[in-house]
């Protein structure tokens, strides 16, 4: 039978109808079957699945192609890119949608500088190295510890040097001893007076 359009209300094969076959199916689909289809999977609604795999790479593109972990049993986990941001983000048990914790994101990650910014508490049994060690203490002000100088110890406050430890090469590891609360001043003497610069340690 050759025809441009079929038109019919009930179409049967072997006397079933074709909307009861359909429903009835159960052969699973092969890698022989598979092998026939096209290498690019394209499709206009959801595909429902139990399990893929992939032996070379899975590609997500768009202006924020998203991958989501729904958890049934606690906080969904979903990595999201949008404006150069890689984003760590997580929600609600078995959900697509995502919430900050404490008003912060689990982790982003910027493309564009390789910065990174984390939500919580870094945990690390190893060594963490780095150029600069910051401290925040609140109303946009901030301590860094970082080098000044080549090789000496700087002490900053909102990037301005307020003191630093001098570095003068050798072995000398055993001369720098703190036991207690030391001040740059001496009783009775004003700062002014330069002939007691470099004492950092008054008995009186």
């Amino acid at each position: 039978m050759t025809c441009a359009t079929l038109d019919c209300s009930n179409l049967n094969i072997g006397g079933e109808s074709t909307d009861t076959k359909i429903a009835n199916l159960t052969s699973a689909i092969t890698q022989a079957d598979l092998d026939t289809k096209q290498n690019i999977l394209t499709s206009s609604i959801n595909i429902l699945t139990k399990r893929i795999d992939v032996s070379d790479k899975l590609v997500i593109t768009g202006t924020q192609p998203t991958l989501y972990l729904k958890y049934t049993n606690g906080r969904s986990g979903i990595i999201h890119m949008n404006d150069n941001i890689i984003y760590f983000l997580s929600g609600g048990t078995n959900t697509e949608s995502w919430s900050q914790i404490n008003g912060r994101w689990p982790l982003q990650l910027n493309t564009s500088n390789n910065s990174a910014q984390f939500g919580g508490n870094i945990d690390s049994p190893g060594e963490v190295g780095g150029a600069t060690l910051r401290v925040n203490i609140g109303n946009s002000m901030y301590w860094q510890l970082q080098t000044y100088n080549d090789e000496n110890l700087g002490f900053y406050k909102n990037k301005v040097l307020k003191g630093f430890i001098e570095d003068d090469g050798g072995q000398l590891v055993d001369l720098m001893h703190f036991t207690g609360q030391h001040r740059c001043f001496i009783k009775d003497i004003p700062y002014s007076n330069t002939d007691y610069i470099g004492r950092i340690v008054c008995a009186n």
